[in-house]
């Protein structure tokens, strides 16, 4: 897809920075032009002023003369009236008639002129905006003047009364003439000196103006200079970027080519030369695609760069990244990662600039690194596959050896028995916890738990029940104080997480505290009745104490402090994986707290976090019981004798999980595989099915899918029997039919506690063809105690001495068959030490058991020639097993197997 990023400047070349340098020149000689333009403007300016100032003197002075004489005149011109009156008076009286005629003209002239130099003055007057009063004297004149020149117009000239007359009548206005003129002088004088002092302020001002404009010619004159040289520092920078660029684009690592739109190479650098295997000039002038792409690119291409010429059509800047192919001069392919970007050369005419990479050896890299991916992935699958693998194999044998130990009758046993009776059972107890640590572990790291409603009290009160008979064992005292408004409240969380976190710090507080005291504290506090729950948990004991070094280290992986270490190793069964902390820790940080530790050796310890719980809405329960501090022993209701179908591939596991049964009263039917157990239940109405998950032939799930879809049995109660790590979750197996799971070993107590605890939902649905009888539970002893070795007597004593030879037999028989495939490379060694290791471990045969068990897991994960390297150690095992055996029983099994 073609972008529109901002435009990328055109790649500089030689003749570009040659260019730069010219047009620097070029200003900087118009730089210097200018300067010498503005300084002949400066000098001009000052001699313009200067001729305008002359001017304005010389006019000025004209027009303070002129009206000067215009004034003066007035009274000339009105004397010379005066005089010509007279002349014309003494003509008329010398002539006793009229004047002469020169002297009557002559009179008629000056009084022309006195008339009109009357009119000049006052239009002259009236320019300039004369006083009121002066206007008044002026007036006055007019009127004399016009008086006059009608007493002229009608005079006789013979009339001497009349001349004489005239004649006063002029010399009467002497007066006035002379204030005229002296007020129009005095005000032509004052005119003038304002006329003056406006001159100075308009040259003050020009004055002003012209220094100001000058200082800006200087400023800008300056200014030129500064941005010249600015100019030119940004030539040389500007020359010195583009040799840079130059540089850099003849030493890039990828392939610069630049093209016209019609695709034919205009310029390249030196990595396309070497990356192609081309020379420049080879380049230079050719079609790109022709040139260095494989031939069935060449279509694409076309289309890209009819693209790029629509863009720049639409007067766009495009640009385009992708991975593609480039070809050789030899011919070979190779990819490339490609950005083509659309510009203009110096000239103004479009280019296309191509950055062209070689990723060859990051193409390698990434399949590399795909290849590796899947390698981990299909390791993190066979890991998950192993672990499933273990929890089955390690928890059926501990399902035998607890399960025959628990119905054993120790009654009979003297004090020295009794104690290896007691040991058994401690390791057996110690090997199942050490197994279910590992398990937790591996399930709180790779699974996320939903959130759900659960009340935390309660849970914690469980926990606190469960492991009450626990901490009896040690005298120590466990106390529960829930504190706030949480005690009856429900909230929303994840109740597997809290309770894996409570159990494990409650149990270590129990397991390292003897004869001391354990305090479970709750304290919920809120802000405000709708909003969440704060709730801080802490445990706190008596212990041994942890030191400060170790308070960091014992919440990593496989760590314990060396304190808790030696009182555990004082007490049989205390010992763990050092993985109880970090569960916790995980638990904790599951529901978005943080795990802290307060402790100081012989001083005990205390574990507390803080968690913030949202309240599940409606679901407070006001009546429930206050938190009870111990669970006691279950007390059986009556019952009745159901019809039971247990299933087990291993014959061991079966015949004891039967026994267990039938010690309970009920009866039973054996089933070795799936698909026996579905033809069973489709045939018989079976009341409770214990259903093994993992078999041949047919595993438990399927054939409870087939029991569920039809048959007698499709309304029983189905419980899955397995030592998988999914069924600690009693639903994990509800999508197949399973009503719920047991998981190995199961013991009596449990197996009697689940059974009473249906018996009260079932009985009313028992089939009505079927006749129940009601009775008392057997009464049972459920001893806790496990074995390590074999004793064939205890075997005996448990199942019969017929079925515990036959089991005897079998087990033998099934060890020697694994040994017989590996030595004769069947591929299905891994099946059949599978099924010797359950009946090995759950009869006594400890290391037989793990030594199949390994050489299951080694043919399943590193292949058959691997797992034959042990059969040398198994054969051993196996012979020491037989040396365990009574002489005739092994006289038996030679007849049997001659």
């Amino acid at each position: 897809m073609i972008q529109q990023p901002q435009p990328t400047p055109t790649v500089p070349t030689a003749a570009t920075t040659a260019r730069l340098r010219a047009e620097a020149t070029r200003t900087r000689l118009g730089g210097i032009v200018l300067l010498g333009l503005l300084i002949l403007c400066c000098a001009a300016l000052i001699v313009s002023a200067m001729s305008f100032d002359n001017r304005l003197r010389e006019l000025r002075d004209a027009d303070t003369d002129n009206q000067g004489w215009i004034v003066s005149q007035l009274e000339v011109d009105h004397q010379a009236l005066i005089i010509a009156a007279g002349d014309a008076l003494a003509s008329a009286m010398e002539n006793q008639g009229p004047p002469s005629d020169e002297a009557w003209r002559a009179l008629n002239t000056e009084f022309d002129i006195f008339y009109s130099r009357v009119s000049v003055f006052a239009a002259s007057m009236r320019n300039f905006d004369p006083s009121p009063q002066l206007e008044a004297w002026l007036a006055r004149m007019v009127r004399t003047r016009t008086d006059l020149a009608n007493q002229l117009d009608t005079m006789d000239p013979a009339d001497i009364d009349a001349l004489r007359s005239l004649g006063d009548g002029i010399r009467d206005k002497i007066p006035l003439v002379r204030l005229l003129t002296t007020q129009g002088l005095q005000f032509f004088v004052e005119k003038a000196e304002n006329a003056r002092e406006q001159e100075r302020e308009i040259w003050r001002f020009f004055l002003t103006e012209t220094l100001l404009l000058l200082t800006l010619i200087v400023a800008a004159a300056l200014l030129s200079v500064r941005l010249n040289r600015a100019l030119e520092r940004r030539t040389a920078e500007a020359e010195r970027a583009a040799s840079t660029i130059v540089k850099a684009y003849e030493a890039s690592l990828s392939a610069v080519i630049v093209t016209n739109l019609d695709g034919v190479v205009q310029l390249c650098n030196q990595t396309a030369e070497r990356m192609f295997g081309i020379a420049s000039d080879e380049i230079i002038g050719h079609d790109v695609s022709a040139l260095l792409a494989p031939s069935r690119l060449h279509g694409a291409i076309a289309s890209t760069y009819a693209e790029f010429a629509r863009c720049i059509r639409n007067k766009r800047t495009c640009s385009l990244s992708r991975r593609t192919l480039a070809l050789r001069a030899c011919g070979d392919s190779f990819p490339v990662e490609l950005a083509i970007t659309n510009d203009v050369d110096p000239d103004g005419q479009p280019i296309l600039i191509c950055f062209i990479r070689d990723i060859s050896a990051q193409v390698s890299a990434e399949r590399a690194l795909r290849g590796a991916l899947d390698d981990a992935r299909r390791a993190a699958a066979a890991k998950s596959m192993f672990l499933a693998t273990m929890s089955h194999e390690m928890r059926t044998p501990l399902h035998g050896l607890i399960a025959a130990l628990e119905l054993m009758d120790k009654s009979g046993f003297d004090a020295e028995n009794r104690t290896l009776f007691d040991t058994a059972r401690d390791c057996s107890e110690r090997a199942l916890a050490q197994v279910n640590d590992v398990l937790h572990f591996t399930r709180a790291t790779s699974t996320r738990e939903a959130p759900t409603s659960f009340r935390p009290a309660r849970v914690v009160a469980d926990v606190v029940g469960e492991l009450g008979p626990f901490a009896k064992d040690n005298n120590n005292m466990i106390e529960l104080s829930v504190n706030g408004p949480g005690a009856t409240q429900q909230v929303t969380g994840y109740p597997a997480a809290f309770s894996r976190a409570l159990y494990n710090l409650v149990g270590n507080a129990v397991k390292f505290t003897v004869a001391g005291k354990i305090t479970v504290r709750l304290d919920f506090t809120e802000t405000t009745p709708d909003a969440p729950l704060t709730l801080k948990v802490s445990v706190q004991d008596e212990g041994p104490g942890i030191a400060e070094a170790d308070q960091q280290r014992i919440f990593r992986m496989f760590e314990t402090s060396a304190a808790q270490t030696g009182v555990a190793a004082g007490r049989s069964g205390l010992s763990g994986t050092g993985l109880g902390l970090p569960i916790t820790k995980l638990a904790v940080e599951t529901m978005g707290g943080e795990i802290h530790l307060e402790s100081a050796p012989g001083q005990g310890s205390r574990f507390w976090f803080e968690v913030t719980l949202p309240r599940a809405v409606g679901l407070v329960d006001e009546t429930a019981p206050p938190p009870r501090a111990s669970i006691a022993p279950p007390s059986l209701p009556p019952t009745v004798a159901w019809n039971i179908l247990v299933v087990d591939d291993n014959e061991v596991n079966l015949t004891l999980m039967m026994q267990m049964v039938r010690r309970l009263g009920h009866k039973t039917t054996p089933a070795r595989n799936g698909r026996e157990a579905a033809d069973l239940a489709r045939d018989t109405a079976f009341d409770v099915i214990l259903m093994d998950v993992n078999m041949p032939v047919m595993n438990g799930c399927d054939a409870t899918r087939l029991i569920r879809a039809e048959g007698a049995s499709r309304h029983a109660v189905i419980l899955g029997v397995t030592a998988l790590m999914e069924a600690e979750d009693p639903d994990s197996f509800a999508e197949f039919g399973m009503d719920s799971a047991l998981v190995k070993p199961v013991k009596p107590a449990t197996l009697a506690q689940v059974l009473a605890d249906i018996a009260q939902t079932i009985t009313d649905d028992l089939p009505k063809t079927r006749t129940t009888q009601t009775q008392e539970a057997p009464r049972m002893d459920f001893p806790t105690a496990t074995d390590t070795g074999f004793d064939l007597g205890a075997l005996s004593a448990l199942v019969g001495d017929d079925i515990a030879r036959r089991l005897a037999i079998a087990t033998l028989k099934d060890a020697g068959l694994a040994l017989e495939a590996g030595r004769a490379n069947d591929p299905n060694l891994g099946d059949l030490a599978h099924k010797a290791a359950g009946s090995a471990s759950a009869i006594g045969w400890r290391k037989l058991g793990a030594a199949l068990l390994e050489i299951e897991t080694i043919t399943h994960s590193d292949g058959l020639l691997a797992a034959q390297a042990r059969l040398p150690a198994l054969e051993t095992l196996i012979a020491a097993a037989h040396a365990d055996l009574p002489e005739t029983l092994r006289q038996d099994m030679a007849t049997a197997a001659q």
